[in-house]
């Protein structure tokens, strides 16, 4: 009888497992209107968490599989939320997803809404459960780019402030307003403030992009800043030969159309770069020269120039510059002699893969300018083909 008795007993316990395992992690209300889920949120003075997904969503289905479930998540979501989740395609979903457009750059997103219908929290993405809660914790706290907008639509302006409110709006993907007020922030700042203030020192190494400013150089020439802030001085070059290589881009873009080209502030990004030790500076130094000699039209200085910096392993990443300059010098001439150094300069490997139609047609080009059409057909040809291939096989990736 007692054996009888126990194995009763075992056999509820076995069966009860699975029934307490259920009732761990998220438990969410079901079968209720959006405007009842309001009520509910009225009445027990609790903020709504709206699981916003999809059923197309790899992201959502893993928060649904991987961390919801988890039991602290459902311990502390359950005590301070009432959580719903909704397809943001069917439903009352499409209503709401009209309604919260703002709040909804992609999926999944969590938004914590008060009874009053109010978006007060947002988080967008993937979040680990530990990651998760913590998210969860600061629209608790009011911690939330949401909240900070309020305070920053009163007029708040410290340097604190700012860095924390431009990185909730990064972590809730809230673009248009990042660049509102980065547009907004960048003027402000001042070799002082970054010397004597982290924060927008951080908000100056993050969103600067000015690179032909005064501030930039004299910061770049004074490794004390950034040292202060334990910065490694290689990333800080590196870091400022991005933002020089954008400048030189722009030189570069500019120098075949000569009156776009500003000669003078050309030379204040060359001198700059001659006193500077950024990542990349002699070749951004041999581009700009180059880019100033095709502007002026100054074969011979173009011709040197160029020699000069191959001779020195240079330009091996910059082959399309070279090739629409070499074309658009050979534009300017019958020069037998400028055309075959043009010829030369555009010259390529022909069983490098990476040789792009346009380099083909440029080479084609100085061809033809020479005299040697047959050639130049064949070239033209090999460019069409190149050309016509690569869409097939974008044609192939893009499923068409």
């Amino acid at each position: 009888m007692k054996v009888s008795i126990w194995g009763v007993v075992l056999s509820m316990v076995i069966w009860a497992i699975p029934a307490v395992a259920q009732e761990k992690g998220m438990q969410f209300v079901e079968d209720k209107s959006w405007q009842e889920v309001l009520s509910i949120a009225g009445q027990e003075n609790k903020l709504i968490f709206l699981d916003c997904y999809t059923t197309w969503c790899g992201p959502c289905k893993a928060m649904a599989k991987d961390v919801f479930p988890q039991p602290e998540v459902g311990d502390f979501m359950n005590a301070n939320f009432i959580n719903v989740k909704m397809d943001m395609e069917k439903g009352e979903g499409l209503e709401l997803s009209k309604k919260y457009k703002k709040f909804i750059p992609g999926y999944p997103t969590f938004l914590l809404i008060n009874g009053q219908g109010d978006v007060v929290h947002q988080v967008a993405g993937y979040n680990a459960p530990d990651k998760f809660i913590e998210k969860m914790k600061e629209g608790l706290q009011q911690k939330s780019w949401i909240a900070y907008t309020v305070k920053y639509q009163a007029g708040e302006r410290s340097w604190e402030f700012l860095q924390t409110y431009l990185q909730s709006l990064e972590d809730a993907y809230q673009k248009a307003d990042v660049k509102q007020v980065v547009e907004a922030t960048l003027p402000q700042l001042t070799l002082q403030a970054i010397t004597e203030n982290e924060s927008a020192y951080r908000i100056f190494r993050k969103y600067w992009n000015n690179a032909e400013s005064p501030m930039l150089v004299t910061f770049l020439a004074s490794p004390a800043i950034y040292r202060k802030y334990k910065d490694p001085e290689k990333e800080v070059n590196e870091w400022g030969g991005r933002l020089f290589k954008s400048a030189v881009d722009k030189y570069i873009g500019a120098s075949t159309t000569p009156d776009k080209f500003d000669a003078k502030a050309a030379d204040e990004v060359l001198n700059n770069l001659r006193n500077l030790h950024v990542s990349g500076r002699e070749n951004m130094i041999a581009l700009l020269k180059l880019s100033k000699a095709v502007a002026a039209y100054k074969p011979e200085e173009f011709v040197k120039t160029l020699n000069s910096a191959k001779e020195f392993g240079m330009l091996r990443y910059d082959s399309r510059a070279v090739s629409t300059w070499a074309k658009y010098m050979a534009s300017k001439t019958q020069d037998k002699k400028l055309l075959d150094q043009y010829l030369s300069a555009a010259s390529f490997n022909e069983k490098d893969n990476l040789v792009s139609h346009d380099d083909i047609r440029n080479y084609a080009y100085i061809l033809e300018r020479k005299g040697d059409k047959e050639k130049a057909a064949a070239y033209y040809k090999e460019a069409d083909k190149k050309e016509a291939e690569l869409k097939e096989r974008f044609k192939g990736l893009l499923g068409n």
